[in-house]
């Protein structure tokens, strides 16, 4: 079987040693040729959870080289902000019965996912997982989470194919990867979590750990009770409470993880802040509920985010 990952960031890596090791043809499709050189030529470079450390063999190939190819799965790692412009490269890649598994954060990718032509066996894919990206090549695995795929926009009948696929996941590394039917309400409550964890941990600078401090649980709650209302409103039902055990748990496992928006922040690159609690407030205001504190980190991420990129790109 014949595997792709378009977009080698922190998730993207973290995936591709993991799948460089079932025996199966992989490809990691990066967006510069730098990246594919380091992949090639020093491998993917792992820091496990354990604190273990390996380097593992991958082919790479640069996104304008990759043609002609036809993948029968390709997990699709690119940010949300980047999603548009390797939907043509996707179209090109694959062929009807291709499996394509989208990892995006935050909502609103189902409109991308829709320019595909006679491809319909795809998925969302959700992960609560920690990983940080070092460098081109290297990678650390920084917290566990849970895996969850379901079609996406679309219903679909029972893939064997995919469920054979997620069987030998599940037995080569031990993680659960639950086939969820309701994997829009999975979207949500994963929505929810970012929305509490992203945007405070990049506007304070922190790790994710730092949130469970008593300074910033109140304004998780705040944005989780948004999101909640919002949600609920849109036909979901959420107990707040139960979103709010899901957040904990989450900078519990992922402590020492830097989160994508802060990494982001870091680098002086656009962040996802449109894509999660802005789409809480869009979302917010067709249902006329109101948003205030989801649509004040908007404004302030956006702020923050402008600043960084300023001084990147004056350096």
């Amino acid at each position: 079987m014949k595997i792709a990952i378009i977009g080698c960031g922190s998730l993207g890596l973290l995936w591709g040693a993991r799948l460089a090791q079932t025996g199966h043809e992989l490809t990691l499709i990066t967006r510069t040729q730098e990246q594919q050189q380091s992949i090639n030529d020093q491998g993917i470079q792992i820091e496990w959870l354990d604190g273990k450390a390996q380097t593992i063999p991958v082919c790479a190939k640069w996104v304008q080289d990759c043609f002609p190819s036809s993948f029968d799965f390709i997990l699709v790692t690119v940010k949300q902000v980047h999603l548009a412009e390797v939907i043509p490269v996707l179209q090109q890649i694959t062929h009807p019965a291709t499996r394509l598994l989208f990892w995006q954060n935050g909502l609103g990718h189902e409109k991308q996912i829709a320019r595909l032509k006679n491809r319909p066996w795809t998925y969302a894919a959700i992960t609560t997982e920690g990983a940080r990206k070092i460098s081109d090549h290297r990678v650390k695995h920084t917290g566990t989470g849970e895996i969850a795929i379901g079609a996406f926009p679309d219903f679909l009948p029972t893939d064997p194919i995919l469920e054979k696929w997620i069987a030998e996941l599940i037995d080569r590394f031990g993680f659960q990867i639950n086939l969820d039917g309701q994997i829009a309400k999975k979207m949500w409550e994963k929505l929810a979590i970012n929305c509490a964890i992203n945007p405070l941990t990049a506007l304070e600078q922190i790790r994710n750990g730092e949130l469970l401090k008593p300074t910033y649980t109140w304004i998780m709650k705040q944005i989780c009770a948004e999101v909640v209302a919002v949600a609920n409103r849109k036909g979901f039902s959420f107990e707040l409470s139960n979103i709010l055990y899901k957040v904990t748990s989450v900078c519990q496992q992922t402590a020492q993880n830097i989160s994508s928006m802060l990494q982001d922040m870091q680098k002086g690159v656009q962040t996802e802040i449109d894509y999660l609690n802005g789409a809480v407030v869009k979302y917010g205001k067709e249902e006329k509920v109101p948003t205030p504190i989801n649509e004040k980190l908007v404004k302030q991420v956006h702020q923050k985010e402008e600043q960084q990129m300023s001084k990147k790109r004056r350096e």
